[in-house]
């Protein structure tokens, strides 16, 4: 992604909408995963901006954020779609014909979105498609299929260590 290093970055946050709560055991609430966890784990990446830095990961002196983009879009999301206690994957091509069928995308440059697959209670895994794209045009100009470990204690903390790892290993694309 050097090549864009000097265009405007917006990050738009962590996109549910396409992924699975995998467990059904450790995610007993789906309601409250879509209604609160969806935003609080997005709320995170805001709030404590120091140790979720993925601008000083990517590199980039032009940042912006967008959470509320996503939140929005989160909260769309069927209940009952939320949590399965079987295994989901996303493919390269699921991933670029979702964020190219995005509605709406504010700003201009390059759009980076954590397409959410599945965060694995089983597995003890979160996979996250970090993903660039084009926001006039919503072309994919990079995705890179990324897990995470959690740890930690209470379900937010424990999924945002995962989250934060996969931010560290922004800084190796």
């Amino acid at each position: 992604m050097d090549s864009y290093k000097h265009h405007p970055h917006t990050f738009f946050g962590l996109d549910f909408t396409r992924s699975k709560m995998i467990g059904s055991q450790g995610f007993n609430n789906p309601q409250a995963i879509r209604d609160r966890l969806f935003y609080s784990w997005n709320l995170i990446l805001h709030k404590e901006r120091e140790k979720y830095n993925v601008q000083a990961q990517l590199n980039v002196r032009e940042y912006y954020t967008m959470f509320d983009w996503c939140a929005s879009n989160n909260r769309q999301i069927p209940v009952e779609s939320v949590v399965t206690d079987y295994q989901h994957q996303l493919t390269e091509q699921d991933v670029f014909q979702h964020v190219n069928s995005y509605q709406n995308v504010p700003g201009h440059g390059v759009g980076v979105v954590f397409v959410v697959e599945s965060f694995n209670k089983v597995g003890e895994v979160a996979i996250i498609w970090v993903t660039f794209f084009d926001i006039q045009t919503k072309q994919v100009l990079m995705t890179t299929r990324r897990a995470g470990k959690p740890g930690g204690m209470g379900i937010r903390n424990y999924w945002a260590n995962a989250i934060h790892k996969v931010i560290l290993g922004l800084r190796k694309l």
